[in-house]
Parts: C-alpha cells; sequence; structure tokens
C-alpha cells in the first residue's frame, strides 16, 4: 500500500492471508483533543479505504481503535463500512471496530483483566464462547 501515515494521527494498516480469507486491519487512535482538523484524519481514512479496495478486493477490512469524538456516521458514510459494537467500552462509544463486510457472528464487551478504564471487545466468527467469571 502506498497511503503514508497521516502527521496527524496514528493509523496503522496490516495485511494478514489465514489460509482462508484475507484481511487488512487498520488500527487507529483519534485523541480527544487533536491538534489537527477531522477534516484530514477523515480524507486520509477515504484515501487509505479507496486504495486497499482496489489492490485487495476481496479482503476483508477492519478499522478498530479509539476514535474518541469522531463521528461514527463519517466512517459508515465515507468507507461503507458497518459498526459492529453496540456496547460502550467506556463513559461512550469511544472505541470503535467498523467492518467491510458482516465476518463476526459474536460480539461481547467485556470488562478488561488488567487495570484500565476501557472495556474489552472480544469479535469472533466460531461458536459460543462460554463465559467464566474470574478475579
Amino acid at each position: 500500500m502506498t497511503c503514508q501515515p497521516s502527521s496527524c494521527s496514528g493509523y496503522v494498516f496490516f495485511r494478514v492471508y489465514t489460509g482462508v480469507c484475507e484481511i487488512v486491519i487498520g488500527a487507529l487512535y483519534h485523541p480527544l483533543k487533536a491538534q489537527y482538523r477531522p477534516l484530514k484524519l477523515q480524507e486520509y481514512i477515504d484515501e487509505c479505504s479507496g486504495e486497499i479496495a482496489d489492490k485487495f478486493p476481496t479482503a476483508l477490512v477492519i478499522l478498530a481503535g479509539d476514535f474518541n469524538s469522531f463521528p461514527e456516521d463519517d466512517i459508515v458514510a465515507l468507507c461503507a463500512f458497518n459498526s459492529i459494537l453496540t456496547k460502550a467500552t467506556r463513559s461512550s462509544k469511544l472505541d470503535q471496530i467498523y467492518i467491510s463486510e458482516p465476518y463476526f457472528a459474536n460480539v461481547k464487551v467485556v470488562a478488561s483483566t488488567v487495570k484500565n478504564d476501557h472495556m474489552v471487545v472480544i469479535a469472533y466468527s466460531g461458536g459460543k464462547i462460554k463465559l467464566i467469571n474470574k478475579c
């Protein structure tokens, strides 16, 4: 991929081939008090999403991270992604996972096992997982 990391955000893509399908994963951190205009980040996400779709047309694209105050509707409309989180991971839906096509059968938001004020998201496509509460 040729889209270069933006100087305005932490945004990295990884391409993974599982033997069954190709997955492109984007990790993003958008600070609460960004030193840039959110429109620049929006343009960068749009540019990279288009490039990924051109180079890897059959790949599942996952964009996940801490979006803070970035409007969810902008990502959904801009990239034609779907948000898979229905519960807040903190005081609101700051953390998000967007996907290019339906893939995960189950999505759970659970408490972190380490001291953290964010919840943990587990997204998977296998059978139901039995939850075991541990201290």
